[in-house]
């Protein structure tokens, strides 16, 4: 089903897959310093990330994913925080686990 592994992306994030024995899906999250500065913006994207995955059939695939944010969605001028861009991460993230499990054979 999976070989040397498989990489998806989109602007923001970028999710990188291989295939364990364990039966069911793995998530790492990655969000670095450099792109978000305070703890609570990398927290928030963790746990939007997080609970993405858990409500995905992606969940299902015997797979580790890496999740990456590559980039924060466009920020408005004079805006510091994560907060308002949430939904469109969220709703980038979900494309993407989608594209996931139809490209390795899970409906949700």
């Amino acid at each position: 089903m999976l070989n040397d592994g498989a990489r998806f992306s989109r602007q923001e994030f970028v999710i990188k897959l291989d295939g364990n024995r364990f039966g069911h899906g793995r998530i790492a999250i990655s969000v670095p310093k450099r792109i978000l500065k305070f703890a609570v913006d990398r927290n928030l994207v963790k746990r939007a990330v997080r609970e993405e995955f858990r409500q995905n059939a992606v969940r299902a695939l015997p797979v580790d994913l890496l999740v990456t944010l590559r980039s924060p969605a466009t920020r408005q001028p004079g805006e510091r925080r994560i907060r308002k861009q949430r939904q469109q991460l969220r709703k980038t993230l979900a494309q993407l686990l989608s594209e996931v499990s139809r490209r390795f054979g899970v409906v949700a």
